[in-house]
C-alpha cells in the first residue's frame, strides 16, 4: 500500500491529453469511503 500525498502526488503527475482526447483517456477512480450508518460527507463530495 502506498501513501498518497503531496510528495507522491508531484512525482506522479497525469499525462498530457491529446487533441482529440476525452476525460475517459485520463482514466477512472473509484472512491471507497463513508459507512452506512454515515455516508453523507461521501455523498456530499462526490457530486
Amino acid at each position: 500500500m502506498r501513501t498518497l500525498d503531496r510528495l507522491a502526488l508531484r512525482n506522479w503527475p497525469l499525462p498530457q491529453p491529446g487533441n482529440a482526447s476525452d476525460k475517459e483517456d485520463r482514466g477512472q477512480v473509484l472512491v471507497v469511503a463513508g459507512s452506512r450508518e454515515i455516508p453523507g460527507a461521501t455523498c456530499w463530495r462526490a457530486a
